[in-house]
C-alpha cells in the first residue's frame, strides 16, 4: 500500500489562501506568489493525497467535501498557531517596543489622545502607533495588537472587554419627519430607507441597531 504523504503548514496556508480568496490568482496576491506557482502547489498538493480539493469553473474554487474538511483542519492550525504566538510575546515582559491600537477615525480622534497621553507618561519605554481605520483589522494575524471597536468581538479567541457607551440616532429632514408622523414610535418609520455606513465596524454595529429598532426596514442605502 503506498504511504500516503504529509501535508506541510505551507501546504495548508496555500489551502486556505485558495479558499478564501476563491482561486488561485487572488490566493496568488495574498501569498506574494505568481499565479502559476499558486496553481501548480495546489496540483501538487491533490496529487500527493490522491484528493480533489477544489472543483474548478468560471465562477472559482468550490471546496470538495474533502476539501471542507482539509480547510477546517487548516483553520484550527491556524488559529493554534497565533494563539501560541500571542502566548509567547504575553511572556515578554519587557515594556518597551510598539503597541498597534486600531480604531475608527472617529475614535482615534476623539476618544484616544487624551489617554494615550497618560498611558505613555505611565509607560515611557512603549510607543503607541495609532491606525486609524474604519476597516476592521485582523487581531487574529496580528494586524494590530489592540482593537476599539463598536460591538464585542466574534471571534472567541479574542478577549473584549467594555470601556464606554454610546448611543445612535436616527436624523432627517424636517419635512420628511413630519410627515411620518409622531419620530418617537419606531413603527412610523417601517418601510422608510436610510443611509448607513458601510466597510467599517461602525456599519455592522449601526446596520444591527438600525434591524432590531425599526421593524421592517428596507435595505438601507450604503454611504461609500
Amino acid at each position: 500500500m503506498q504511504e500516503t504523504s504529509r501535508l506541510s503548514w505551507e501546504d495548508y496556508r496555500y489551502i486556505l489562501a485558495i479558499s478564501r480568496a476563491d482561486g488561485a490568482s487572488k490566493a496568488a496576491d495574498i501569498l506574494g506568489v505568481n499565479v502559476s506557482t499558486a496553481f501548480r502547489r495546489l496540483e501538487k498538493i491533490e496529487r500527493s493525497i490522491e484528493t480533489l480539493l477544489f472543483d474548478r469553473s468560471r465562477k472559482g474554487y468550490l471546496p470538495t467535501a474533502a476539501g471542507r474538511e482539509v480547510i477546517h483542519a487548516a483553520e484550527i492550525m491556524e488559529q493554534a498557531a497565533f494563539s501560541a504566538d500571542r502566548i509567547v510575546t504575553g511572556h515578554d515582559q519587557r515594556l518597551t517596543g510598539e503597541i498597534r491600537v486600531t480604531a475608527t477615525e472617529a475614535l482615534a480622534a476623539c476618544f484616544l489622545p487624551r489617554h494615550i497621553k497618560s498611558f505613555q507618561q505611565m509607560h515611557p519605554g512603549l510607543s503607541v502607533n495609532v491606525l486609524s481605520e474604519n476597516s476592521i483589522l485582523s487581531l487574529a494575524e496580528r494586524e494590530a495588537d489592540i482593537a476599539l471597536r463598536p460591538k464585542r468581538p466574534s471571534n472567541e479567541a479574542l478577549i473584549g472587554r467594555k470601556i464606554a457607551s454610546f448611543t445612535w440616532g436616527i436624523y432627517g429632514n424636517p419635512d420628511v419627519v413630519k410627515a411620518l408622523g409622531s419620530s418617537d414610535d419606531p413603527k412610523n418609520l417601517a418601510g422608510q430607507q436610510f443611509v448607513v455606513w458601510t466597510g467599517s465596524a461602525l456599519a455592522v454595529a449601526s446596520e444591527e441597531w438600525l434591524e432590531k429598532t425599526v421593524p421592517g426596514v428596507k435595505e438601507p442605502l450604503k454611504n461609500l
